[in-house]
């Protein structure tokens, strides 16, 4: 009972006649011959290709051949912001160079001169209190004479 079985062997083996046997002479056959130098570019053979429609005019506009031109642009600010008349009517008669400057989208500085310490205070009060203005973070910056 001595069986010993050949080995295996561990190289490549051959396809399977039915995937080896074709007709290699006509597969994929060249209508034209080749080209008698190596490297020379001849047309693709095949259909003659399509032709080509000329361009034409849009017709989603029947009876225009150019439309008139669009012009596009900002508006001039004709209308002074709110928030800047309203503190500077708080100002009025009570501070001198009053600016107002946004720093944000919710976000003011307030600039403005006035005689002594108590009216500074008083008008940076009169103008925290106002309900237009409860939404915005002000900032003040006030120089007292």
């Amino acid at each position: 009972p001595d069986v010993n079985p050949e080995p295996e062997p561990t190289g490549p083996r051959p396809l399977p006649t039915t995937a080896t046997v074709r007709d290699e002479a006509n597969w994929n056959r060249a209508a034209d011959p080749a080209p008698s130098q190596p490297g020379t570019w001849v047309p693709a053979s095949g259909p003659p290709p399509l032709p080509t429609r000329a361009p034409t005019e849009p017709n989603w506009r029947p009876g225009t051949t150019n439309p008139p031109p669009v012009v596009r642009g900002q508006i001039n600010e004709t209308r002074a912001d709110p928030i800047a008349e309203l503190v500077k009517q708080l100002c009025a008669g009570r501070a001198e160079g009053v600016e107002v400057r946004y720093a944000g989208t919710k976000k003011l500085v307030v600039c403005f001169e006035v005689r002594g310490k108590p009216s500074a205070e008083k008008l940076v009060a009169d103008i925290s209190a106002r309900p237009e203005l409860t939404a915005y973070q002000i900032d003040f910056c006030v120089v007292v004479k």
